[in-house]
């Protein structure tokens, strides 16, 4: 298990850094059998460590009918090692509102979707709308709560509809781009 990790956090420094997002600070990346139920991996902010649970417990964990469920054990546990790591990359970075867990949450799935094969994203996609917009407003908070699927869905979508989505994630770095509280 030890080096599926390393090869997952390997692989998420590489995606990370593909787009310019700063390595995150050193974690612990803790592999678990179990979860809270509808959690799958979680980014313990403030105590450099990750929980994600092992490729074998994935299966009973998803939802069938969500966009990762056809994804192999193995390659979702290696992009939630990167989505994490998004999370740990852009607690580093300062946020202007009492929270940024709108664009935090923007940027870890889509750099989790980012990592995937070319395979992978493209059972991802299958069924997904990627020509019709997806305007800034529907990438809000009370969707990533109520439905993280669907945000997921929604920004990566959105994402895939910028000229140079690197560029765009290198904004939201930057600090350009904040998709909460209504900044623009």
């Amino acid at each position: 298990m030890q080096a599926r990790i390393c090869a997952a956090a390997d692989h998420a420094l590489e995606t990370l850094a593909s787009c310019a997002v700063p390595s995150p600070p050193p974690v612990v990346v803790a592999p678990r059998t179990d979860m809270m139920e509808g959690c799958v991996a979680t980014y313990h902010c403030g105590e450099a460590r990750i929980e994600v649970l092992e490729p074998a417990a994935l299966g009973e964990a998803r939802n069938p009918d969500g966009p990762f469920f056809d994804i192999s054990n193995d390659d979702l546990f290696a992009s939630l090692v990167v989505h994490e790591l998004a999370h740990a990359a852009f607690g580093t970075l300062p946020c202007p509102f009492a929270s940024c867990r709108t664009t935090a949450e923007y940027l870890a799935y889509s750099m989790q979707i980012l990592s995937l094969s070319a395979t992978n994203r493209a059972l991802f996609e299958a069924g997904i709308d990627l020509k019709t917009k997806v305007d800034f407003s529907e990438i809000s908070e009370f969707l990533y709560f109520v439905a993280p699927d669907r945000f997921a869905i929604k920004a990566w979508a959105h994402l895939n509809q910028r000229p140079d989505p690197c560029r765009y994630i290198g904004q939201i770095v930057a600090g350009q781009i904040r998709f909460d509280n209504g900044d623009r």
